[in-house]
């Protein structure tokens, strides 16, 4: 086996580490990079802060059609108007160009109103009787089902605090290096301190960003939730739902009237077969 071969790959990877660590090296470069993190870190929570809004305006949108009924009964007198304004919107959102505020937010609500009409009980005459259900809104209406829910930016707030802690530790390979063939004095040291203070300035503000993406994405994430909850309070206000106990119980009864009805029924077929024997 060729050991020299190994040997000088290794070196020449070594070479190359030390070159984008001497890149490091200058005093302005921490600033820069921090600078660099910080900006980009800004633009991740305003890139949050705009998505959630939108979200928000959809959820709110949403609400505002359902709550056009006051109660149950005018929900049921409604529920044509209020069940097409979701269609229409689902519509409208497969059409190019989609609007991108409006539309591409409001598109898994709909979807999701299409999927929980279908476990929906309509009366045939409506506005005679209230809609009924027999499962929550919030089986169909969660961050998870509607995509809402904070996905790729759970990475950001551990890659800020990765990315500042390799610059650091390539400054600080940069720094021993660059006194590594010179005689230590107290002036090299000085300088040795002096750099990795600096270097360390990267490690903090990756750390600072990271806390400022976290709290951000923490925040956004429970004003959706709080509008989620509030379209299915919303929603369920206006439906009557039903639990397997109370449909069991609704069987149970109309079992009960069947069969006072058939012995009823009985009783009168009895009565008049019996009638001509008695004549």
């Amino acid at each position: 086996m060729d050991y020299q071969h190994i040997q000088d790959v290794g070196i020449l990877f070594r070479d190359r580490i030390l070159a984008g660590a001497d890149l490091l090296r200058d005093e302005w470069t921490p600033g820069a990079v921090s600078l660099g993190l910080v900006s980009l870190a800004l633009v991740i929570v305003v890139f949050l802060y705009f998505r959630d809004w939108q979200r928000i305006r959809a959820l709110n949108w949403a609400c505002r059609n359902v709550s056009k009924a006051n109660d149950r009964s005018s929900f049921s007198d409604q529920f044509i108007e209020v069940d097409g304004t979701f269609k229409r919107s689902s519509d409208t959102s497969r059409q190019w160009p989609a609007s991108l505020s409006q539309s591409e937010y409001r598109r898994p609500i709909c979807i999701a109103w299409g999927e929980y009409k279908e476990t929906m009980v309509v009366p045939d005459n409506v506005g005679s009787e209230v809609v009924r259900n027999n499962l929550r809104p919030g089986v169909f209406f969660n961050a998870e089902d509607l995509g809402f829910e904070p996905r790729w930016w759970r990475v950001w707030p551990g890659l800020f605090v990765s990315v500042g802690l390799l610059l650091t530790f390539l400054g600080l390979i940069a720094a021993l290096t660059a006194i590594g063939g010179n005689e230590i004095t107290d002036d090299s040291l000085r300088e040795l301190l002096n750099a990795a203070s600096a270097k360390f300035i990267m490690s903090l503000t990756g750390l600072a960003c990271s806390i400022l993406i976290s709290v951000a994405g923490r925040i956004s994430t429970i004003r959706v939730e709080e509008k989620i909850r509030s379209l299915c309070h919303a929603i369920e206000e206006r439906l009557h739902f039903q639990s397997l106990e109370e449909i069991a119980e609704e069987q149970l009864t109309a079992l009960k009237e069947q069969g006072t009805a058939m012995r009823q029924v009985a009783m009168e077929m009895v009565a008049e077969l019996s009638r001509p024997l008695r004549v």
